[in-house]
């Protein structure tokens, strides 16, 4: 299954980026189906209208102008 997250990167870097980080730089472009759906000046108010658009899971943002940032999580196995 591919996430939401996943899909909207490879966007943003390959059609929004560009004419994004000139005007935008800084902000957090919440982006949904690829497309970005609009600009906030930071992270919390992104997800806060990604939330009430979209509900949880459905859309994504990126910090305009900032390197990536991937996240993994592994499972340690049972602790005693």
């Amino acid at each position: 299954m591919v996430l939401q997250a996943e899909i909207n990167f490879d966007a943003y870097e390959a059609r929004h980026q560009a004419k994004l980080e000139p005007e935008h730089n800084g902000k957090v472009a919440l982006m949904r189906n690829e497309e970005v759906v609009g600009i906030y000046d930071d992270c919390e108010a992104a997800f806060a209208a990604g939330v009430e658009r979209f509900g949880r899971g459905e859309f994504s943002f990126q910090e305009i102008g900032a390197k990536p940032v991937f996240v993994s999580t592994f499972d340690l196995g049972e602790t005693a």
